[in-house]
């Protein structure tokens, strides 16, 4: 998390900023439509919403991914990134299997874009082969790349 909450801290005044938790729930700040723009205010509201996530259970993440989009559909900037940081897995209810659910997050969230913002995909600890090539395909379809951060 700390990477999460230095990125925020750092954040150019003006900026717009959101945070997205998925497990078998969403929760983002900020809570309603749009995204947030960065203030001394805004940067400490940020911070203490990641403060205080819990994880929980499951990966169902393509609801999450939906809000970070709709969060840049929101904004006024030129560019929009999205960080999706994960483990590589996906297991939502209903779905049939984990490798169908992670295709069909990839097409229905690709789909979604349309060139609107780059998906960086990020791991924070080591993953399997098949979710590596998950998260490497899923950004390069989605204009972005994918990073491994190293164990320490």
């Amino acid at each position: 998390m700390s990477g999460v909450l230095e990125s925020i801290e750092s954040l150019d005044d003006g900026k717009w900023f959101g945070a997205i938790f998925v497990d078998k729930g969403v929760i983002r700040f900020p809570s309603g439509e749009n995204p947030a723009r960065a203030d001394d205010e805004t940067r400490a509201s940020g911070v203490a919403f990641v403060n205080s996530v819990f994880s929980g259970a499951g990966s169902c993440d393509l609801p999450g991914l939906l809000v970070a989009l709709q969060f840049a559909e929101k904004t006024a900037a030129t560019s929009n990134v999205i960080f999706y940081v994960t483990d590589g897995g996906g297991t939502c209810p209903g779905s049939t299997s984990e490798g169908e659910y992670l295709t069909e997050m990839r097409r229905v969230f690709t789909e979604a874009n349309r060139g609107l913002a780059q998906l960086h995909t990020v791991a924070p600890v080591l993953i399997g082969e098949t979710q590596e090539q998950h998260l490497r395909d899923f950004a390069e379809l989605n204009g972005g790349q994918f990073h491994q951060i190293p164990p320490r």
